[in-house]
């Protein structure tokens, strides 16, 4: 209920388009009257918003502070059974490899041949990625030939 400005008393809503106060019996036109109260009532939710957005704010550093530590501490704890872990599966994957070379290969090459679109799209893609490294050593592999050739010009001529 809109109050009245002058006494803070509340307003009555009249048949015209205006309000009146009990107290003090001025008038006010409606729009000024709402407006202003709108205006009011904004401001304050945009501060409550303000302050709850604050309140949230130091309750997340609080929890990721809290992650942190916890994380610091796990990692104090198991960084050896990481390390080891770590060493211990790519053993793992290594001997499983070696026992199970034919099967993996035969494996990739069915896989290959049943998404033949992809492998594809997957080998233009690295092939337009990497083609300066590629015409470079397209050009390596030219004057090593060349080089040869000179060589055994060479000890043709000579011997």
């Amino acid at each position: 209920m809109p109050t009245c400005p002058n006494c803070g008393f509340e307003l009555v809503l009249l048949n015209r388009p205006k309000y009146k106060c009990s107290l003090c019996s001025k008038l006010y036109p409606q729009q000024q009257v709402e407006s202003y109260n709108f205006r009011n009532w904004n401001k304050k939710q945009k501060e409550n918003d303000l302050h709850n957005l604050k309140l949230e704010e130091k309750k997340m550093n609080k929890l990721i502070q809290e992650n942190k530590t916890l994380k610091a501490f796990r990692f104090l704890f198991n960084e050896r059974r990481i390390k080891q872990s770590i060493e211990k599966k790519l053993q793992r994957k290594q001997e499983y490899y070696f026992k199970n070379k034919q099967i993996i290969n035969l494996k990739r090459d069915i896989r290959r041949q049943n998404n033949l679109e992809v492998y594809n799209k997957m080998r233009k893609n690295w092939r337009d990625k990497n083609l300066e490294t590629m015409r470079i050593y397209g050009q390596i592999q030219h004057y090593r030939s060349r080089q040869k050739a000179l060589a055994l010009q060479y000890l043709k001529n000579n011997y």
